[in-house]
């Protein structure tokens, strides 16, 4: 049988090298399971494709991922990372408390040393205004930036040879610097300022004492003044001991309780120095909170 050459133009028969696409519908399915051999041994079987193989690019590589797989790794691997990570939480944390704890302390303390600062009325100097047992505040920059005034109550620091359990000791503002204050028997003060004489004396109002204290039982300006109150660190002479000159930066205090106080009378003025602050309220017992 004659083959027909494929050119009739130069009359030759070629036969192509390469394999030759198939001559069915290219848009056909085929299944390559079932796709017959090539009888002709050229190889153009080679180019049916199933569906599936056509939407993989020749050469490439399909792979399967496990989900469970992965969700499991992922697991563990937010498990490793909170092991990892509780230790340096808790030390966080641990810092953290330490840091407010301390800070709070810090701050007490300040508190304490410059501005308030509680204190307990270790006894019955003070009645009735004061009991044993209260608690007070005392403000320590009351006299910082502003000034003593007659009547307050101050607390200050035990001076040399004063009989006393406590280091600081709360009495009543009698008399201001460069003033003079004379002591009567029946407890009635009269005081006078720098530059004016005995004439000028005023009695002193004192509303804050308990009128049934004996040692203010019926005052009377004729008393005689022979109260020993002097002291060394008053200016006037000793022998007229009714009487004590504060110098230009010290204080006279008494109690309230005038029967039974250790104060000025005993120990002397109070130096400014000594001052520690002014009580300004009454925090304890709840019942009788109170300014003072």
């Amino acid at each position: 049988m004659s083959t027909e050459p494929e050119n009739p133009a130069d009359g030759v028969e070629r036969h192509s090298p390469w394999p030759q696409p198939p001559v069915d519908n290219p848009f056909e399915p085929h299944h390559s399971a079932s796709q017959p051999a090539d009888p002709t041994g050229s190889g153009s079987t080679q180019f049916a494709m199933s569906w599936d193989s056509a939407i993989t690019a020749p050469g490439a590589t399909t792979s399967t991922i496990n989900v469970q797989d992965a969700d499991t790794s992922a697991a563990e691997l937010t498990s490793d990372e909170s092991a990892i990570g509780e230790p340096a939480t808790a030390l966080r944390t641990l810092i953290e408390w330490v840091a407010v704890i301390a800070s709070a302390l810090a701050i007490a303390l300040l508190i304490k040393a410059y501005l308030v600062q509680a204190f307990e009325i270790p006894s019955g100097s003070m009645q009735s205004t004061l009991n044993i047992g209260d608690r007070i505040l005392v403000n320590k920059l009351s006299y910082e930036f502003g000034d003593v005034e007659r009547g307050n109550l101050i607390v200050f620091s035990k001076l040399d040879g004063t009989q006393s359990d406590t280091d600081e000791l709360i009495k009543r503002v009698i008399a201001l610097p460069g003033e003079t204050v004379e002591v009567r028997d029946d407890g009635l003060l009269r005081i006078w300022g720098a530059g004016e004489t005995e004439a000028d004396a005023q009695v002193l109002n004192e509303p804050y004492l308990d009128p049934d204290n004996a040692v203010l039982a019926s005052p009377r300006l004729t008393d005689t003044p022979d109260q020993n109150i002097w002291h060394a660190n008053c200016t006037n002479p000793e022998g007229d001991g009714s009487q004590c000159t504060l110098d230009g930066s010290s204080y006279y205090a008494m109690g309230d309780n005038r029967n039974a106080s250790t104060d000025s009378r005993s120990f002397g003025p109070i130096p400014e120095d000594k001052l520690v602050g002014r009580a300004f309220a009454r925090i304890w017992p709840f019942s009788a909170l109170s300014g003072l």
